[in-house]
């Protein structure tokens, strides 16, 4: 679906799809695809894709992409994994925002 055309893509048959490669690229190739053509569905594939992404990894391709604030919902469901990287992400997005009793929940 990501090669062929935007337009043969499907959101639940891509999530159902995405959960049965073996490559773990195509998750961050997905994950660029959906930065690209549906940001608006990030959210829900990185959900499902939580258990089987680097946490680290895909902290750092949406901060490098500059749309670590569109993906907050995402950190904060992964947030009990007590990852770093997810931890200091959502604290640098709670600062900026001015959430205050979600920074002191977090830290």
């Amino acid at each position: 679906m990501i090669e062929h055309s935007p337009s043969a893509w499907k959101d639940d048959i891509f999530n159902q799809a995405i959960l049965k490669v073996s490559n773990h690229d195509w998750y961050y190739k997905s994950i660029d695809f959906y930065l690209r053509e549906h940001p608006e569905h990030l959210n829900d594939l990185l959900k499902s894709v939580a258990t089987k992404v680097d946490l680290n990894k895909c902290v750092n391709v949406l901060r490098n992409s500059g749309y670590l604030w569109f993906v907050k919902d995402f950190l904060e469901s992964v947030q009990t994994n007590n990852n770093l990287s997810v931890n200091e992400a959502l604290n640098e997005l709670y600062l900026e925002e001015g959430e205050h009793e979600n920074l002191k929940e977090s830290v």
